[in-house]
């Protein structure tokens, strides 16, 4: 019922909680939230377009979508 192959897999997300938790804890001790999550976003979704790019999925914004992006920055 239970495979070693699961008992990594829990492991691994413990690891992995266990490590963004500390991250945050830190990160909001010096940054005020507010900012930190953002930095946390843009982060994210420049690491999303960098893995998308690299899997050769490159697909320009539309007009709209840049528009609102740039908006949304300034």
């Amino acid at each position: 019922m239970y495979s070693q192959r699961n008992f990594v897999k829990f492991g691994v997300l413990c690891l992995v909680w266990g490590l963004t938790w500390i991250a945050v804890k830190l990160g909001v001790e010096t940054v005020p939230p507010m900012m930190f999550a953002a930095t946390r976003f843009m982060v994210a979704g420049a690491v999303f377009i960098a893995l998308a790019w690299a899997r050769g999925q490159r697909k320009a914004f539309a007009k709209a979508d840049q528009k609102r992006l740039v908006s949304s920055v300034c």
